[in-house]
């Protein structure tokens, strides 16, 4: 009989012999199937970096014994390959330095502390995305009220909107 427990499970094996009309017990034995939990590992959340940075992804075990042999995909929408990796462990890092936004994926767990090296295909994506550089353009100075005060006037293009400041050095004097 084929059995796929999905817990760990004891087995029990009881041996007879037919001698005739009479069935006889000569022996029993136990065995357990132990099932390692699945192994699954993230890397962290998504993230932005500005461009020629470098960034470090953390791989977060969430179950398996490890440590782990693991495949990441690497996809910057042009360049596309895989990276094996050997040993990973809890809070391991992975240091990248894209020149364009990039997805890391992981396609591949292996848990080489697991009894018979467990391996699932998980589809753990996280993106590290390039902010553009900012740009200022259309600078200009307005004055105001006949001359008594003057307002800043241009245009940031690039990067997030919602990460912008302004500092407006020092202070004027009448």
């Amino acid at each position: 009989a084929t059995e796929c427990p999905a817990v760990t499970t004891t087995y029990t094996l009881t041996l007879f012999t037919d001698d005739g009309n009479i069935c006889t017990q000569i022996g029993t034995n136990s065995v357990t199937l132990t099932v390692a939990p699945l192994p699954d590992l993230t890397l962290d959340a998504d993230i932005a970096i500005c461009p020629g940075e470098s960034t470090d992804l953390i791989f977060n075990v969430n179950s398996g014994t490890g440590p782990f042999d693991v495949t990441v995909n690497v996809d910057d929408g042009t360049l596309n390959f895989d990276d094996d990796l050997t040993g990973v462990v809890d809070g391991d890092l992975y240091g990248v330095t894209p020149s364009e936004s990039t997805t890391y994926t992981i396609t591949s767990i292996i848990d080489q502390g697991a009894p018979t090296g467990c391996t699932v295909t998980p589809n753990s994506i996280t993106t590290v995305t390039i902010n553009e550089l900012l740009q200022i353009s259309n600078v200009d100075t307005l004055c105001v009220n006949m001359a008594d005060s003057f307002q800043y006037v241009f245009e940031i293009t690039g990067g997030d909107p919602a990460t912008y400041i302004v500092d407006i050095p020092g202070v004027l004097d009448d």
